[in-house]
């Protein structure tokens, strides 16, 4: 007996809300923790280690966070398409 796999007809669209709430939670974790490391950093005597350390992990966020557009992008393309294919799909049968 084969083991078939049942796809539900809406196929990935399901699955995207939660994409996008998973990005959207990242973009408030990435942003909150740019706030705290800029506030820990203003309290600390500059050129001190923990100054160095808490700038390295700001500068980290912010390369880090530079990708946030481009993976919206990606993010908007996925599901434009997968709404165009089950689009197609809906009118096929």
């Amino acid at each position: 007996m084969q083991n078939k796999k049942v796809l539900n007809k809406k196929g990935q669209v399901a699955e995207m809300p939660a994409q996008v709430l998973t990005f959207v939670v990242a973009t408030i974790i990435i942003a909150v923790g740019g706030l705290v490391l800029g506030g820990i950093r203003d309290t600390l005597t500059v050129n001190s280690s923990e100054f160095n350390s808490t700038s390295d992990g700001l500068l980290g966020i912010t390369k880090f966070s530079e990708f946030l557009p481009t993976i919206a992008i990606v993010l908007v393309s996925a599901i434009l398409i997968a709404i165009v294919v089950g689009a197609f799909a809906f009118f096929r049968g």
